[in-house]
């Protein structure tokens, strides 16, 4: 009888394993925790979770394309909204569609999940040499972007490694997510003043464009509530500021699937908002 159960479990196990693999629930991009970005995408890797294909370029950016700088590039900095994510395929989120609407533009895009303005600023400071010639840069940011750099401490929302079983790593993700309560030491990223730092950045890229788009959560456009306010007075003296409000009428609580994430509609609406940003 327990000869039984013991086989009976295990296949169990071994079906569902294949079911997981099969429809690769656990296939996500691998990160790179660090004491720069916090966590960033590892280089050069594609997957498809569900029937949603992901690929990650040499630069780490989410763009099938490899990134070179030829004087037509533009580059969307953000968080999960210009990541995208698991509910959205490749082809349908906001760079690729955005591509697709500036022919003579190359378009990418260098996001992750959770990441805030100083995050950004942190990756192209760090790949700045390579960034140089870059047409325009625009940040995508919304009202949690703000505060210190964010910090890499679950390997369910950025794993850094997949579980031997793809099984045991969808259901920690689910149920109980694999988080630490504090950053390690080595990865910790230290927080300073935005400005500072984006006006260096701003000085050593002589010729790129800087633009900041600000985009407001469901509750925030609903409410017309502007994030502008949120912006250090230095920046909107000296930078290029827009938001979701100045196109109310290409925008709708509609693109929204949940409090702040696009649909794919949305992914494409804030596309063709940025076509008339950049």
């Amino acid at each position: 009888m327990f000869k039984k159960a013991s086989i009976a479990t295990v296949s169990v196990f071994l079906v569902a394993e294949l079911i997981i693999r099969i429809l690769g629930i656990a296939d996500v991009p691998i990160r790179e925790a660090n004491s720069v970005t916090g966590y960033i995408p590892m280089p050069s890797q594609s997957g498809k979770f569900l029937n949603n294909t992901w690929t990650i370029n040499k630069m780490r950016m989410i763009s099938k394309s490899e990134f070179k700088t030829d004087g037509n590039e533009v580059l969307i900095a953000g968080d999960s909204v210009v990541f995208g994510g698991n509910p959205l395929d490749q082809a349908e989120r906001v760079g690729e569609q955005l591509d697709k609407l500036l022919p003579n533009q190359d378009v990418f895009s260098i996001a992750e999940g959770s990441w805030g303005f100083k995050n950004s600023l942190n990756y192209i400071e760090q790949n700045i040499d390579l960034l140089a010639g870059t047409e325009t840069i625009v940040f995508v940011l919304n009202s949690a972007d703000f505060s210190a750099p964010s910090q890499w401490r679950c390997n369910s929302f950025h794993p850094t490694t997949i579980s031997w079983s793809h099984l045991y790593f969808a259901l920690r993700k689910y149920t109980s997510p694999e988080c630490l309560k504090q950053t390690p030491s080595d990865f910790r990223v230290e927080d300073y003043d935005a400005f500072e730092k984006f006006t260096n950045i701003q000085t050593r890229l002589q010729g790129t464009r800087f633009v900041i788009y600000l985009y407001q959560k469901k509750d925030e456009f609903a409410n017309s509530i502007s994030l502008k306010n949120l912006l250090d007075e230095r920046f909107l003296r000296e930078v290029e500021v827009k938001e979701t409000l100045d196109f109310s009428e290409m925008w709708s609580v509609e693109y929204f699937s949940d409090g702040i994430h696009t649909t794919p509609d949305g992914a494409e609406a804030l596309a063709k908002i940025l076509q008339k940003v950049i």
